[in-house]
């Protein structure tokens, strides 16, 4: 897969968002819901249900997921003193709708089961930690009436106990998973009409830290790691990928809406700064 076919779909997407929020003026309130209680939970059981944790190299990549994103968490809101959203954007990643695809054209079918075991340490933290640190200037009450939260913890818990889960429900669960990075996108695109060109020294200076730290974090947790060399080199490139999507939807969930352009443009850049970044990141690594 070609570096071309893992951005166009993005640009498509993000494209026909633009047109739809600059044009014809929807309310894109809806696609936020249907992501926070419809296609994100499914999203997330389908990966984690349909993948083996086992082996050293996959314990090493769990740990090692687990470890950047609460280390960049911490980095972000105690030595940066970003606000929740902007620590969000620092501490987790695109780790599925790039992560994977890049990690599949860098290392083949090899490297393509770590960086899907990474995605899915990502997906569990992302709506249990992640969740709680965004809603913190909401009432935190409200993320328990959320099905995320117990969507991860749901799914934690069937593939501990193994438990076989019905061909039927599996496949309904890939479907609606599988529209979440689309919805996701398009309300990426809808914002970007809104940007102030004027308000962008910020997201790209967040851009690069979102890079620039997720790599050298990266790297040092992998480095202490007993695992191999290609699960090191996967766990430095997933740490090192664009802020994540679902920054916007929880902005337009949790926060103010006026903070939302600026989660935008720091996705929407971050995306863009990847492009030129990481097949150099790629090169150093080979």
């Amino acid at each position: 897969m070609s570096m071309f076919a893992v951005l166009a779909p993005i640009l498509f997407l993000a494209l026909s968002g633009f047109f739809l929020g600059k044009f014809i003026k929807k309310d894109f309130g809806i696609i936020s819901d249907v992501i926070v209680y419809v296609s994100a939970p499914s999203l997330l059981l389908h990966s984690i249900l349909n993948n083996n944790f086992s082996g050293r190299d996959i314990e090493g990549v769990v740990a090692g997921a687990g470890l950047v994103i609460l280390f960049g968490i911490i980095f972000a809101r105690r030595f940066l003193r970003y606000n929740p959203f902007q620590s969000f954007l620092i501490g987790f990643m695109n780790s599925g709708f790039i992560g994977i695809p890049f990690v599949y054209m860098a290392y083949g079918n090899e490297g393509l089961k770590y960086a899907i075991i990474y995605d899915g340490v990502c997906g569990v933290l992302m709506y249990s930690i992640g969740l709680y640190l965004v809603s913190s200037s909401y009432n935190k009450l409200t993320i328990f009436k959320l099905p995320l939260i117990y969507s991860a913890a749901l799914a934690v818990t069937i593939s501990y106990f193994n438990i076989r889960v019905p061909e039927a429900i599996n496949h309904s669960l890939l479907i609606a998973g599988n529209s979440t990075v689309p919805l996701a996108l398009i309300l990426l695109g809808s914002k970007i009409g809104d940007i102030d060109y004027k308000k962008i020294s910020s997201p790209i200076v967040l851009s690069l830290i979102r890079f620039g730290f997720g790599a050298i974090l990266g790297i040092a947790i992998a480095s202490i790691l007993p695992i191999s060399n290609l699960a090191k080199n996967v766990i430095i490139l997933m740490s090192a990928m664009p802020a994540p999507l679902m920054g916007i939807v929880f902005c337009q969930k949790f926060g103010d809406p006026s903070d939302c352009n600026e989660i935008a443009s720091s996705v929407g850049i971050s995306t863009l700064i990847s492009i030129i970044l990481l097949p150099v990141l790629l090169l150093v690594l080979k």
